[in-house]
């Protein structure tokens, strides 16, 4: 009873199942059957892409075809999952194996722009806007290969061959591409070939290139690195550049970029390279450049690079913060040379900078290290630094328009914005004009435009001539002995200003230099020329252009010279303008009672309205004032031999002029009208006048001889500082010698008046009655007429000797002679005195004969001792045979020579 619904069922499941098989082989036939035939579907749309004309028929396999695909743009964003795009790509390959042909004639992207596709059963050929491509594809199961024929990327004007391998059980990706200019022809020997390998987490890539000719094909996507289109295309022009090695490693994931630009090394090597720095700066030219990212830092090595002519060997160029943009990217520019010159060349690159100092190099090379930074900020502003080193020996430089030689140079550069300072360190230099040799070291502050330093002196010499040994020629003369060290400022604002606070001195160097010495007295310690002249105080301003040539105004005081104005007020201070050259020197005071002009070793000397003291000159210490100073007297043989060169009328000349003036000795004062005085070949000759008074001095081995013809009473007078005489004229001549003054004087029609020593022997007679005879109106209180007289006098140190007196007068001669001490004015004379021819009436009153002589002309005469001083002399009558007997044995011991 129950076996039999048992069968029932199974018989009804067999029935089931051949029945779904028999629907399932009918579904596959007519399937198979519409295929044969085609199938047609002229529009259907899946999600945003539309598809139109779709055709799929079956022969030995499916071929399908699309006339129209239409992609619209997606506004939602998915990230790319690589092992999931590879999985869906392996799929793919599968379904794409069942398909004999695939034909897309059109694909419209979503930026319109136009596509297709085509794959024949063996080859694909991808025809995108920016893309071509014609590759094979090949699968088993251990390895996807991808062989790419051609892929053509046209932003990139580059074409693709390689091949492309996935292991699947490993899930590794390695490839190797060759790509190369699809535009030129003749440009496809240039290749790049890159190879590496993935496991889908990180990506190995390394390259390298054949040489290039340019990068101009690739400029416009180098364009967005503007970096490296700038130093590779705006700043560099070469015959050639291939990349050496090139090599990065970085995750697959949103740190793809930074991770790989952190591991990234790259080589490039370029040749015969023209790099500039600037577009308005000379190249600097290489046969080689190595040009090396390492480390997030780009770096171009130059190979014996020349720029303009001065040789960079080791120079280089480093970029950082490429990667960090919001830090600015910084420019490192070494320039490194062991013949650089600090010439226009140089200047150039750094003014560009501006980086600007007036220090120029004219000859012999420096060993140059300098270091240029540069970081361009995001908000496009530039900042400039520089650091580095000028070295060098025995090399002409300018500093300031200042010729100077530097037997060493250390120049150090410390340069950024907000200070930027030069120092030059320990460095011998010698200024060549005016003569400045020394150790120097400095800080020239470029901002405030000023330099602080400090010279170590070895010679500072300032003079009209070289060589030369004359302190007239010597305006400065300075070395270590004197000052071990001195500090120094300049301003170089504008003109440059150097203070020197040692010497209270200020130099401007414009055009025409300019000197203000506010304190004479700091520079006289060093300075032959005011010693000579021995100007120790004042101030004064100094122009010139060549410190060869100087003019000079200015004050001068304290003063010692034997000068002195009409009221006998010593000249202390005086205003002075002054010119100074190789060839002269003139003075002129700036009211021109003075002017001096020394030309040729002449000296001219006019003064007007001044006074001068014969013991003050005897005795002042002015060199100047001293004849043979004045000569130059070569002592070396450098000298000598220069001597010898020069013209043989080498003798000193002095010619001087005083108009006005007085000369006092002792307290004695000459006026004179004019004194004329002309010194040459050790031989002087003095001409002075007064009114009509004449007088002619001749000067020569320490022999003086003068004449005096025609002088008034009034002279006298004025000499002696009081009336002594009235009228007459007086002349005379001597000779001085072996320190001996003698001088025979003449006198003719003159009244000696207010003598103390007349005056004395007046009372005298008066009171011996036995004298009256010599009571004459000639000879009296009121004064000694004189009608002719003579006075032989010797001088020697303090003692005048009066060894004649002999005066005619027109009642009473008077004739004598004695001796005076000048320093106390003791007298010891004797004098005869003489009235008219005898007269026996007149004897025969006298009570003492012995008082009295009887000449042989018939005079009468008496005989008197003056003693006591000249102030209160006291005179008394001797004895005749007593007359010569004292003051003359006196005189013929202090003047007859041994």
């Amino acid at each position: 009873m129950t076996t039999q619904p048992k069968k029932k069922r199974i018989k009804k499941r067999y029935i089931i199942l051949a029945a779904f098989l028999s629907i399932i082989l009918a579904l596959l036939i007519g399937c198979f059957y519409t295929l044969s035939k085609g199938i047609s579907v002229q529009r259907f749309k899946v999600a945003n892409i539309e598809f139109l004309g779709l055709y799929l028929k079956l022969d030995n396999k499916l071929t399908l075809t699309l006339d129209s695909i239409k992609i619209k743009k997606q506004e939602s964003k998915t990230s790319l999952n690589i092992p999931k795009t590879i999985k869906w790509f392996q799929n793919s390959l599968v379904a794409i194996s069942y398909f004999e042909r695939i034909e897309v004639k059109n694909i419209t992207l979503p930026d319109s722009t136009k596509a297709s596709i085509f794959y024949d059963g063996k080859r694909y050929h991808l025809d995108f806007p920016r893309l071509q491509a014609l590759f094979q594809i090949q699968q088993n199961p251990q390895n996807i290969y991808l062989k790419i024929q051609k892929l053509i990327a046209q932003d990139l004007k580059t074409q693709i061959n390689g091949h492309i391998q996935y292991n699947i059980p490993h899930g590794k990706i390695t490839f190797s591409l060759i790509a190369q200019n699809n535009n030129n022809l003749k440009r496809n020997q240039e290749k790049l070939i890159i190879k590496g390998d993935s496991n889908l987490k990180t990506l190995n890539i390394s390259a390298f290139s054949t040489p290039f000719k340019d990068l101009k094909p690739y400029e416009e996507e180098l364009q967005k690195i503007p970096t490296l289109h700038k130093w590779l295309i705006q700043k560099a022009s070469f015959d050639s550049v291939r990349i050496k090695n090139l090599f990065f490693s970085a995750p697959l994931d949103e740190n793809f970029v930074p991770r790989m630009l952190k591991s990234l090394y790259a080589e490039v090597d370029l040749e015969n390279v023209a790099l500039k720095l600037e577009p308005e700066l000379a190249p600097i030219t290489t046969p080689f450049l190595k040009v090396k990212f390492q480390n997030e830092t780009l770096g171009f090595d130059l190979q014996n690079p020349l720029y303009e002519g001065i040789d960079l060997q080791g120079s280089s160029v480093e970029l950082h913060n490429l990667t960090k943009p919001n830090l600015g990217v910084k420019t490192l520019v070494f320039l490194k040379s062991k013949n650089a010159t600090l010439d226009q060349r140089i200047h150039r690159i750094l003014q560009t900078y501006d980086i600007d100092f007036d220090v120029n190099q004219n000859d012999s090379v420096l060993d140059l290290d300098l270091k240029l930074s540069f970081l361009a900020k995001p908000d496009h502003h530039l900042d400039v630094e520089a650091q580095g080193v000028f070295q060098g020996q025995q090399t002409h430089l300018e500093l300031f328009g200042m010729p100077i030689y530097a037997e060493t140079l250390n120049v150090v550069l410390d340069l950024k914005p907000d200070a930027r300072h030069i120092f030059i360190n320990n460095t011998m230099a010698k200024l060549e004009n005016p003569l400045i040799e020394g150790l120097i070291n400095c800080d020239i502050d470029l901002l405030e435009k000023k330099l602080y330093g400090q010279i170590h002196p070895n010679s500072i010499k300032i003079q009209t001539k070289t060589d030369t040994q004359s302190p007239l020629d010597q305006i400065f003369i300075l070395d270590s002995n004197d000052l071990s060290q001195f500090q120094i400022d300049v301003d170089f604002s504008h003109a440059p200003l150097i203070t020197i606070p040692e010497f209270d001195l200020t130099l401007l160097l414009d055009d025409t230099k300019e000197i203000i010495i506010q304190n004479i007295a700091k520079l006289y310690p060093y300075s032959p020329l005011l010693k000579h002249l021995m100007i120790t105080d004042g101030h004064t301003k100094i122009e010139t252009k060549d410190f060869k040539n100087f003019l000079i105004k200015g004050e001068v005081s304290d003063l010692k010279y034997p000068i002195f104005d009409k009221t006998w007020k010593p000249i202390k201070t005086l205003g002075i303008q002054a010119k100074i050259s190789d060839q002269s020197i003139s003075l002129q005071s700036s009211d021109q009672s003075i002017a001096i002009d020394y030309q040729d070793h002449a000296l001219k000397v006019i003064f007007q309205n001044k006074n001068f003291d014969l013991l003050a000159l005897k005795n002042n210490k002015i060199p100047a004032l001293s004849i043979n100073s004045l000569q130059t007297q070569p002592q070396d043989s450098k000298s000598k031999d220069l001597q010898s060169t020069a013209p043989k009328d080498q003798s000193f000349s002095l010619y001087l002029e005083s108009k006005n003036s007085a000369i006092r000795y002792q307290n004695f004062t000459i006026p004179t009208d004019e004194i004329i005085t002309n010194i040459k070949d050790q031989k002087t000759t003095l001409d002075a006048t007064y009114k009509n008074g004449i007088l002619n001095l001749d000067l020569y081995d320490d022999v003086i001889r003068f004449r005096a013809n025609n002088f008034s009473g009034n002279f006298i007078n004025l000499i002696a500082g009081k009336e002594l005489i009235q009228g007459g004229l007086f002349s005379g001549k001597g000779l001085y010698k072996n320190k001996i003054l003698r001088a025979d004087i003449e006198m003719q029609n003159t009244i000696f008046k207010n003598f103390a020593t007349l005056q004395n022997i007046v009372a005298l007679i008066d009171t011996i009655p036995s004298l009256i005879v010599f009571k004459k109106p000639g000879f009296s209180t009121e004064g000694y007429q004189v009608k002719h007289g003579r006075v032989v006098l010797e001088l020697k140190d303090h003692y005048l000797g009066l060894k004649k007196i002999d005066l005619i007068g027109d009642t009473i001669d008077v004739s004598g002679g004695g001796i005076i001490d000048l320093d106390t004015q003791d007298l010891n004379v004797s004098l005869t005195i003489s009235t008219i021819k005898g007269l026996s009436e007149v004897l025969s009153k006298i009570p003492i004969v012995g008082y009295l002589l009887l000449g042989k002309e018939g005079k009468i005469s008496t005989s008197l001792i003056l003693k006591g001083t000249l102030q209160n002399p006291r005179s008394e009558v001797t004895l005749a045979e007593d007359i010569i007997s004292a003051p003359f044995k006196i005189i013929e011991r202090i003047f007859i020579p041994d």
